[in-house]
């Protein structure tokens, strides 16, 4: 289990390495996402899950 110490805002999660697969999946969407030039506020609504 993980105590309180090790679970900080300094610590971070290395997506790459942890699963590159993963990494390179969320890339390709960000890069897709961001060449169809969706206006801000389709992506926040996005991002809120609506």
């Amino acid at each position: 289990m993980t105590n309180k110490k090790e679970m900080n805002s300094e610590n971070t999660i290395d997506i790459q390495q942890l699963d590159p697969n993963a990494y390179k999946a969320m890339f390709a969407l960000e890069n897709y996402l961001q060449k169809i030039q969706l206006s801000k506020t389709h992506i926040e609504k996005q991002n809120n899950g609506q």
